[in-house]
């Protein structure tokens, strides 16, 4: 859900980045090209823009259903990670053998207990490796929406581009073609 709200708020920011800086702009032959979209296609942009989300969300897609069916505190995650001998059963000795690789895991010094500093240390090193995948992620994102924007593959994108994306992002969600984006307008997806 934070990824979610995360997107939505990018999305904002960059839609009312384009918008304002094409209603500040002066009326010219190029701004009044910007609101003809006639010359892009739009199928196009939002099978290129449905990809980019779901190849973006995929990774964590996968990690929510990785984290209901291999661990975590879900029943599904629970068999997963215990029933080590793959019978659909946990048995105590299956559970106790798990649990007590865990602990193992987690007394880096090897003096038999888990302080405080191994236990959260332990947690640490997972949330990095997390962070760092989504951060990857999100940097491969960002590469393939530039990609996308740079319609004339330069590798730079005008300001042309730029309000071209934003008009079509803008028209794609208002649904309703009612010239606003609202909560009628039925788009779920960005």
């Amino acid at each position: 859900m934070k990824m979610r709200i995360t997107a939505s708020a990018a999305l904002a920011v960059t839609l009312a980045a384009g918008l304002s800086a094409m209603a500040e702009a002066p009326e010219t032959e190029t701004n009044a090209e910007i609101t003809n979209l006639d010359h892009i296609d739009m199928t196009a942009f939002n099978e290129a823009t449905n990809a980019a989300t779901d190849n973006a969300e995929a990774p964590q897609n996968q990690q929510r259903a990785q984290r209901r069916n291999t661990g975590g505190h879900s029943k599904g995650g629970f068999m997963n990670r215990y029933d080590t001998n793959a019978d659909g059963k946990v048995e105590m000795a299956e559970f106790v053998a798990e649990r007590n690789e865990g602990y193992a895991r987690r007394d880096f010094n090897g003096d038999g207990m888990v302080h405080q500093e191994e236990y959260v240390s332990e947690y640490e090193v997972r949330l990095e490796q997390q962070l760092e995948e989504r951060r990857e992620r999100s940097i491969e994102a960002a590469n393939f929406r530039f990609t996308v924007m740079d319609t004339d593959d330069d590798d730079a994108m005008s300001l042309d581009e730029f309000h071209a994306s934003s008009k079509m992002m803008f028209t794609r969600l208002d649904s309703n073609e009612d010239g606003v984006v609202d909560e009628e307008d039925t788009a779920e997806r960005f």
